[in-house]
């Protein structure tokens, strides 16, 4: 696969991936225990998306407001802020991190409760001021981008409110789309 398609593909998988979060916050449309991984790989660069529901990873999706959930909080951060306790690629792809980003945002603008309360009719896209969603972005370089043949995802072992990961790849291997669950939990590349 040419370099220009596959950064064509990252473009759009990175344009993609920013719609689909922005549809996040504009409609409300997340699903609590499903979790987004979007992988793309071109020569030595192995990029890793992840969207997440706030539900899936602290247990909750309102802003943190007790010292109970600052520390549920800061202890999901130190974990996602760790690429390797995430993901694990093979050995001899000889993988390390070169980058790492994790944040949280509101899903969706505060609302008119006034307006929700006026209601006759309750709008479900109006009471979703409080969801949070979670965007890790991990960059890894691999020495032999040629060996990588799976990589390990240690997500449910941290996140026990995740219920189903879906995997998009592309990259040197070709593309591949799958479904991850705690008994399922390698993404292999061959």
């Amino acid at each position: 696969m040419s370099k220009i398609r596959i950064i064509g593909f990252i473009i759009s998988l990175v344009i993609s991936n920013s719609c689909f979060s922005e549809g996040f916050r504009q409609h409300g449309a997340h699903v609590h225990g499903y979790v987004l991984f979007d992988v793309a790989q071109d020569n030595n660069d192995l990029l890793i998306d992840i969207v997440s529901p706030g539900m899936d990873v602290i247990g909750f999706e309102h802003d943190v407001n007790t010292a109970d959930e600052a520390k549920v909080m800061a202890n999901a951060m130190q974990i996602l802020q760790q690429p390797n306790a995430i993901v694990s690629i093979n050995q001899q792809a000889q993988c390390t991190v070169s980058d790492s980003t994790v944040q949280t945002f509101k899903s969706l603008p505060p609302t008119d409760v006034a307006t929700e309360q006026n209601s006759a009719v309750h709008n479900p896209f109006v009471d979703h001021n409080t969801h949070n969603n979670f965007d890790i972005q991990y960059h890894f370089t691999c020495q032999s981008p040629q060996q990588l043949n799976q990589i390990a995802v240690h997500w449910f072992d941290h996140f026990t409110n995740s219920k189903v990961i879906t995997v998009n790849y592309i990259g040197e291997q070709g593309q591949l789309a799958l479904s991850l669950d705690p008994q399922h939990t390698v993404i292999h590349f061959n």
